[in-house]
């Protein structure tokens, strides 16, 4: 069992690390440069970082509570990788856009599906509140990988998100 799950850990890790390189090199191509933002980088850079419900930096990406939180700071697009396990299918995600622009979200289920659950634009300085059981999804979701994608457009992305993974609704 404890291989499965190192290996599994690995893969996660290994993917989100693939798709943050594209993510970089894309975001590297299509940016105009004609940024009035003094916020935008010169390169696309950014930094995700996890944080564990005691409030401990996390170096890597870990999912074994219910409850967890990512910020995204940096790049014009920025993913935010997690996992939900079997059992635990119901999912509430608090983003906030710290940004003075608006950003765009993406919740994306990777693997065979591909399945979009959202795109949704946070205006400057808002935050969105989103659960699956209110957002048409009343029997749960999918196991597996998500990437919650943060695109700024032509600015660069300041947000953070706090997510929560529950077997039951009434754990909200």
């Amino acid at each position: 069992m404890k291989k499965r799950v190192t290996i599994t850990l690995v893969l996660t890790i290994a993917l989100t690390t693939f798709i943050t390189f594209i993510v970089g090199v894309t975001s590297d191509r299509s940016h105009s440069g004609n940024s009035q933002d003094s916020t935008l980088p010169t390169e696309t850079t950014y930094s995700v970082i996890h944080t564990s419900a005691d409030g401990e930096d996390e170096t890597e990406h870990s999912t074994k509570d219910a409850d967890w939180e990512h910020k995204a700071i940096g790049g014009t697009s920025v993913p935010n990788a997690f996992t939900i396990s079997a059992g635990r299918g119901h999912l509430k995600l608090v983003m906030k856009n710290n940004s003075s622009h608006p950003v765009q979200v993406t919740l994306t289920h990777k693997g065979s599906t591909d399945k979009i659950y959202f795109e949704k634009t946070i205006a400057a300085q808002d935050t969105l509140i989103w659960t699956n059981f209110e957002e048409g999804y009343p029997q749960g979701m999918r196991g597996g990988s998500y990437v919650l994608e943060w695109v700024g457009g032509e600015y660069a992305v300041n947000g953070e998100v706090s997510g929560k993974l529950a077997s039951n609704i009434h754990d909200f």
